[in-house]
């Protein structure tokens, strides 16, 4: 029994030392396994020359491009307030009314002021008679001295009194020049084509010299007032600098120049003040509103354009990547002026080199890449 015993033990002995050794032979495995890629994935674009324009983001107040205050000249009581047309119409004044120039727009209680002219027209015709006598009279005296039939003394007298009569006819005619104006400020007048933006009195009530009526605005030009930084004003040309302006509620916008350029800083905000006018005859710019303006403050023409998603920056520096022979190189270049996804470079790169535009955020200088070319 026990040498039956040991000899099973001998045989599971062998038989695990036999699997054992067949466990260590050498079998087919997985096979080699690949080499990881090496190069970086990165898009890039040709360097190209474009034109680039920087714009400066603000917003002004809209103004008319004139405004008048129509007032009284006489005194008296306002009897109409309203246009009257060549065809005997009549529209009450009111706020949005368009005036031409020369349109009646108010009428003063005319009774004491065409009194005023009959008299100054009696006394005129007058002083006309009267100078006329003393006229004939200096002639007939005259041709009397000259015959001797007359003194020295009488001639004189007879010049004397013409001169007194042709004084008297001015100053008559003056007075009737005077009650003739009377008459006709006593209908104030549009004094330029507009829109009425406010009227201030209304019908039968006293006005005195100088009393707002209404006013008028003509808005078929907007003048647009904006301040801007002192840094910019030196760059901002009257009559060249462009100007996009636009409304704050939308719509279509316009394109003009700057108009003007006030003379002075504004020592407390250190600003310059602008001028624009524009063509507003549709009436899509209304007084005392605010506009969006987008001011080009430089320009450049045929120059080196990258996007600004391009490049990255340590503290002030700017840096690109390039590909050169299959090989990413890092390049220090020179930002100059810029929009909302572009900038011009001034120093670093020429047109033709082949710009990292994607991929580059882990890059280093030196680096094996696969370029893809790809859009800007």
């Amino acid at each position: 029994m026990a040498t039956k015993r040991r000899y099973v033990l001998k045989v599971c002995g062998a038989a695990m030392g036999a699997a054992a050794l067949a466990g260590c032979r050498p079998g087919p495995g997985p096979g080699p396994r690949p080499a990881p890629e090496s190069r970086a994935a990165v898009t890039v674009a040709p360097v190209g020359r474009e034109s680039i324009a920087q714009r400066l983001e603000l917003t002004g107040d809209v103004r008319p491009a004139a405004t008048v205050l129509l007032a009284s000249k006489v005194p008296g009581r306002l009897e109409r307030l309203g246009v009257e047309s060549a065809a005997g119409g009549y529209m009450p004044l009111s706020e949005g009314l368009r005036v031409r120039r020369g349109d009646a727009l108010a009428r003063i209680d005319l009774a004491v002021y065409e009194t005023r002219l009959k008299q100054a027209q009696a006394a005129a015709a007058i002083a006309q008679a009267q100078f006329q006598d003393a006229q004939r009279e200096e002639q007939r005296m005259m041709a009397l001295f000259q015959d001797g039939s007359a003194t020295e003394q009488m001639r004189d007298k007879a010049v004397t009194a013409r001169r007194i009569a042709e004084a008297a006819r001015a100053q008559a005619e003056a007075a009737l020049a005077l009650a003739q104006n009377d008459v006709a400020e006593a209908t104030p007048r549009a004094p330029l084509d507009g829109i009425v933006t406010r009227k201030h009195v209304d019908e039968g009530n006293l006005v005195s010299v100088g009393l707002p009526l209404a006013t008028i605005e003509d808005l078929s030009r907007a003048k647009i007032v904006l301040s801007v930084p002192e840094r910019y004003v030196a760059a901002i040309e009257p009559g060249r600098t462009k100007a996009f302006v636009s409304s704050v509620a939308g719509g279509r916008g316009a394109e003009t120049v700057v108009e003007k350029v006030y003379p002075a800083i504004d020592a407390a905000t250190r600003t310059g003040t602008l001028e624009i006018l524009l063509d507003n005859a549709q009436g899509r710019f209304r007084s005392g509103s605010f506009v969006h303006v987008a001011l080009e403050v430089a320009r450049a023409d045929d120059a080196v354009v990258v996007p600004l998603s391009a490049i990255t920056w340590q503290g002030q520096e700017a840096f690109v990547f390039v590909v050169e022979n299959g090989r990413a190189r890092r390049r220090a270049v020179q930002v100059g002026i810029r929009d909302q996804e572009r900038c011009q470079i001034t120093a670093g790169l020429q047109p033709g080199e082949m710009l990292v535009t994607d991929g580059f955020r882990n890059l280093r200088d030196g680096d094996d890449v696969a370029p893809r070319e790809g859009g800007r």
